[in-house]
């Protein structure tokens, strides 16, 4: 019996072993890039953002199980007439998606965010439960055009955070990034 409890030990271990290098490899391994732009066509190497993995840290603190990979695209926020920013965001389609957001980030660098896309017009409701840095969660019409932001949300609190009208879409960027580039209610989001 001993024998059979020090085997099984031994196993769990190389196991556990195994799956935390592949996991440590897998965070490792991918990179994405952003595009944070103003005006018509004035790209420059400062407006190129490397992004880290879509969840960051190791597997003791952030559960294999919670690694996804998004497609990504970029959208574009009117602004003003002839003011126009683009960001380069992960699409989130599935309940689960939705579930996770941007949970575990322990960075959201300027010019990312992440979409989340619905079926439906509805009141919408969030909050930044595993949620590690401050988030503006904008709520976005059926139409495009940004009904309600919600400011520099708190991270990992249970609360609430609701759209105060129908909407369809909600999108997530870094904290303070509405108000430093002039994002405001009535703006419109282009998507595809």
């Amino acid at each position: 019996m001993r024998i059979r409890r020090y085997v099984y030990t031994a196993l769990m271990f190389v196991v556990l072993s195994i799956s935390s290098y592949a996991g440590l490899s897998y965070l490792n391994s991918h990179e994405y890039i952003a595009h944070a732009q103003s005006g018509e066509n004035d790209k420059s190497e400062r407006d190129i953002i490397k992004i880290p993995p879509p969840i960051e840290g190791t597997l003791e603190s952030v559960p294999a199980a919670h690694i996804q990979k998004l497609q990504l695209s970029d959208i574009q926020i009117l602004i003003s007439e002839g003011k126009t920013l683009i960001f380069r965001v992960e699409l989130a389609h599935s309940i689960n998606e939705h579930r996770m957001g941007m949970m575990f980030r322990s960075n959201i660098p300027s010019g990312t965010g992440m979409l989340f896309l619905f079926d439906d017009v509805k009141e919408r409701m969030f909050w930044m439960k595993n949620t590690w840095e401050p988030l503006d969660i904008i709520f976005i019409r059926q139409d495009g055009v940004i009904h309600n932001i919600h400011h520099n949300a708190v991270p990992r609190s249970l609360e609430y955070i609701r759209s105060e009208g129908k909407v369809q879409h909600v999108l997530e960027i870094g904290g303070g990034e509405a108000k430093r580039l002039g994002i405001t209610i009535g703006n419109r989001v282009i998507y595809d």
